[in-house]
């Protein structure tokens, strides 16, 4: 006689019970007993579902969560990407909050929203500066009286040497740099390039590193 496969909440139904779970095993096996929470139920083989867990639900809490915004600019910057860039308030000739309209000669001028323009300019990696010094001399004793440079005066700026390093670091060899600083008219050997980072490495990296390590 083939044997046939009955689920045990089926069986039950079958007979007027109530379907079982894990609330009424621990309860006992009351019909009376109070229905099971809507967060778990049962299969027809006796298996218990978590509906907590149910993609409905988790899709819910997903969409409670603050998505990050998406540019919307075909990643493009515009004016205040530009925080640190330097700044010029170009004020209007001839004219000031309070004065006639040129237009119409009836109404008043008022302050009104900026509007912004950005203008891209290209440098050289590293600038150079020329000091002529004025030099007095005398037709007597031969001495000469020299202009003094600013105050803290020094070849090689600290941010020059650490532009060095920066372009080293991210790939550009020291006779590239030479011919790109040559392009724009301020030639620089490469070995003085070489120099200047080395300079960089004793003065102050190599001792970061050390700790470092």
């Amino acid at each position: 006689m083939n044997e046939t496969k009955i689920g045990w909440n089926k069986l039950r139904n079958y007979f007027g019970l109530k379907p079982r779970s894990r609330a009424n095993d621990q309860q006992g096996d009351n019909p009376l007993n109070e229905p099971p929470s809507e967060s778990s139920s049962d299969d027809e083989d006796g298996t218990s579902v978590d509906r907590s867990l149910s993609p409905s639900n988790s899709n819910d809490q997903d969409k409670g969560k603050k998505k990050k915004k998406a540019r919307t600019n075909g990643g493009k910057y515009g004016f205040d990407d530009y925080a640190s860039a330097p700044t010029h308030f170009m004020k209007v000739e001839g004219y000031q909050a309070g004065d006639d309209c040129p237009c119409c000669q009836r109404g008043k001028l008022y302050p009104g929203e900026h509007r912004k323009q950005l203008r891209f300019s290209a440098h050289a990696p590293i600038e150079v500066d020329r000091y002529l010094r004025e030099a007095l001399r005398c037709n007597r004793c031969g001495q000469e009286v020299v202009a003094r440079l600013p105050q803290g005066f020094t070849k090689w700026t600290p941010e020059a040497k650490s532009k060095v390093v920066l372009y080293k670091t991210a790939g550009i060899p020291f006779y590239r740099l030479h011919q790109l600083q040559s392009m724009h008219g301020i030639p620089i050997a490469a070995n003085t390039l070489w120099q200047h980072c080395a300079d960089v490495w004793n003065d102050g990296a190599k001792h970061v590193f050390g700790e470092l390590l």
